[in-house]
């Protein structure tokens, strides 16, 4: 019996498909930095799909830029053994984002149940308040997908 289910072609995924073919050194860094060296000091839309490190790089962001975010777009394993090793959980999603003013205001469930996207706005933005964000208007806040 599989456990998991491909969510892209929806056939039972096995162990011999996912064995390491090679291994590759990257380079990381915190999205704090990253902002900071291109100068952005605020966030429209933050879109993170980072297989189970969502919230690794949502906190990389750091409080004070994600304090002048106004929406987050992430995706959250829904399964109870674990698709991505070390990924974080709904619940501790959840909470972070909510202890930093953020509510959700969608859940979209996909790969046949086993993932969901999150939407998330920081408090007093209101749900409707990032639309036409693409229109270049000059100051808008930029939008950033990881």
């Amino acid at each position: 019996l599989h456990k998991y289910t491909d969510g892209y072609t929806g056939c039972a995924a096995t162990a011999e498909a996912w064995t390491g073919r090679a291994a590759v050194p990257v380079r990381c860094f915190r999205l704090e930095r990253i902002c900071d060296e291109l100068g952005v000091s605020e966030i429209a839309v933050l879109k993170v799909d980072t297989q189970g490190f969502d919230l690794e790089v949502i906190r990389s962001l750091g409080d004070r830029l994600l304090s002048r975010t106004d929406r987050v777009q992430c995706e959250v394993q829904l399964m109870a053994f674990e698709l991505y090793r070390g990924a974080s959980k709904r619940d501790e999603l959840l909470i972070h984002m909510q202890e930093r003013g953020f509510d959700l205001v969608d859940e979209r469930t996909q790969c046949y149940g086993q993932e969901a996207n999150l939407t998330f706005v920081r408090g007093g933005v209101g749900v409707g308040s990032c639309t036409g964000i693409l229109a270049p208007t000059g100051h808008r806040p930029p939008l950033l997908s990881f």
